[in-house]
């Protein structure tokens, strides 16, 4: 099969693009339209000219490291030796950036979700990423029972305030804030710093409602300076009725050298008739 120039290479990837984002979503083991089968030559020459605008810094970095990640592990070769050439401080998070999406993980869970990661990192929006943090926690689908799901092997750590799951390989690191008590409504805060990690994402725990005014959602603060941060700060809860008022949104901050996402939470509803 001949592979197309470089020429050709940006319009098919953003076609390609364009055409999965109105296109049901596609199973995870099948490969997406423009995704390279095999590093030919010419894959390998496509792929080391948008990794050099990335660690030339000359171009639209974004717009190179999405036609990296449209081509699919088989281009990871290539980005590998360019981490491995000791790139400028300011190519590096998005190298480490696709490191984290392209590279193979040994576990079951966070392999499924890598290659979720990547699709939704193409053609999905920041709630489609949210979701697949979440999916994450319930299980990866079971192929041999529809509709059932098998649960993580991988253990988290847990602190108390936060539950972290962490790929072996370290580039994935996921981050769930506990739920609010009765006795405390108010969701308890979630900050997570890595110093390493390509793609960094956390989300707040859920507050639960109380007399007169309800919980707090949590504030979430993500930093990633190697790569991508993700927070998703909870809303307040819902006020009790009669009278009570909704407790108040999170706020969310993110800080990634490859870029962010901070999604602040809204107030919870006062209650209906209050």
């Amino acid at each position: 099969m001949n592979t197309p120039s470089l020429r050709r290479l940006a319009p098919l990837a953003l076609a390609a693009a364009f055409a999965v984002s109105f296109a049901p979503v596609a199973r995870a083991d099948s490969k997406l339209p423009g995704e390279a089968s095999e590093l030919t030559p010419e894959v390998r020459t496509a792929a080391q000219k948008l990794v050099d605008v990335i660690v030339k810094g000359e171009g639209d970095v974004v717009k190179a490291r999405r036609g990296l990640l449209l081509m699919g592990p088989a281009i990871w070769p290539v980005v590998d030796n360019a981490l491995r050439l000791a790139p400028p401080d300011a190519a590096r998070p998005h190298l480490n950036y696709l490191k984290a999406l392209l590279v193979k993980k040994v576990e079951p869970e966070f392999e499924f979700l890598r290659e979720r990661l990547r699709r939704t990192s193409l053609v999905g929006a920041p709630p489609a990423l949210l979701k697949e943090l979440n999916d994450f926690r319930i299980g990866r689908p079971d192929p041999a029972k529809q509709g059932k799901r098998l649960p993580p092997t991988v253990t988290p750590s847990s602190d108390g305030t936060k539950t972290v799951y962490r790929s072996g390989d370290g580039t994935i690191v996921l981050a769930f804030g506990a739920d609010a008590t009765e006795q405390s409504p108010d969701a308890v805060d979630v900050g997570v710093s890595e110093t390493a990690a390509g793609f960094v994402m956390a989300v707040g725990g859920k507050p639960v409602p109380f007399a007169r005014r309800s919980g707090k959602g949590a504030n979430v603060t993500v930093s990633a300076p190697m790569g991508y941060a993700f927070a998703w700060a909870t809303d307040g809860a819902v006020g009790l009725a009669p009278g009570g008022e909704g407790g108040e949104g999170g706020n969310a901050e993110a800080h990634g050298g490859a870029g962010e996402h901070a999604r602040s939470g809204a107030g919870g509803a006062g209650a209906p008739g209050g």
